[in-house]
């Protein structure tokens, strides 16, 4: 069975297409005359797009790069290693958990975050501890989806039932606290809402771009499997998508076809509605 850091590697395109969308996007608001030597990868996965930052901005010396998950930091050490790239398995709101002297107050110039926002319940806590390492004219790049696509919500539905899961309820609602998108314990802000809580914390919006990007996907039931393994298996369910029955995939898959394939039943054919935001500190 492949590690969520072997499947993500094999799985991640459209992250990958988000982030090199994001880099773009943000080199107007990087100031010549400063240069930028340190960058803060939040939630690296697997080290690809960590790496690319080199090739994205020129002027870094070195990047410190965290992830959650364990098993994306030994795949982003053993594929995407590099001399000047520090990996660590750390979580962003336990900030006390990172050894001091790799966490200077201020040390950061640039900040960056693609796609992984959403499994972050306390916000007020990730801009808080966001606050500690950037400095006045830190730049900060941010991606995020803006709400989760209906089909793996339907499909959360259907693999919770086979598992007989109780659907989780949402916790109390307390300030920076936000309610899990549909089912399932993601925590989705709007892009005006990123930028209401960017700003409350002393980050000044560049730019923020917004989308709806139609995707498509073979009706084959391939996708099914890419999302479960690539993230949504060990966090959702632990339960390897190996011991689910053959009987019960056929049925998960029909169940999605019917909703949405195309026409000629040749893909299936949903949304993803993204924002990609850069801000400053002032």
């Amino acid at each position: 069975m492949l590690k969520i850091g072997q499947t993500y590697s094999q799985y991640s395109s459209f992250q990958e297409r988000m982030w090199h969308r994001l880099a773009d996007l943000s080199k107007a608001y990087f100031d010549n005359d400063s240069p930028y030597t340190k960058l803060i990868d939040l939630g690296c996965g697997n080290g690809a797009r960590t790496l690319s930052c080199f090739e994205h901005f020129p002027s870094l010396h070195s990047i410190t790069a965290i992830d959650s998950n364990p098993d994306m930091i030994r795949e982003a050490r053993e594929k995407n290693s590099h001399p000047d790239i520090s990996y660590h398995h750390f979580d962003i709101n336990c900030l006390e958990q990172f050894e001091s002297e790799q966490f200077v107050s201020g040390q950061f110039d640039v900040l960056t975050s693609n796609w992984v926002l959403h499994w972050i319940k306390d916000k007020n806590t990730l801009f808080e501890n966001i606050d500690q390492f950037s400095r006045s004219g830190s730049v900060m790049l941010l991606s995020s989806c803006e709400r989760i696509p209906s089909i793996l919500g339907d499909m959360d539905q259907v693999i919770r039932d086979y598992l007989k899961l109780d659907h989780p309820k949402p916790d109390h609602l307390k300030p920076g606290h936000l309610k899990p998108s549909r089912e399932l314990p993601l925590y989705y802000l709007n892009a005006q809402e990123w930028c209401s809580m960017a700003e409350s914390y002393g980050w000044s919006k560049c730019e923020v771009v917004t989308d709806i990007e139609h995707r498509c996907v073979k009706s084959d039931g391939s996708y099914i499997k890419e999302w479960y393994a690539a993230s949504a298996g060990k966090a959702f369910y632990d339960v390897p998508f190996e011991q689910f029955d053959v009987s019960f995939i056929k049925e998960l898959t029909q169940y999605i076809h019917a909703r949405y394939a195309d026409v000629k039943g040749q893909n299936w054919v949903f949304t993803e509605e993204s924002a990609l935001m850069v801000f400053k500190k002032q």
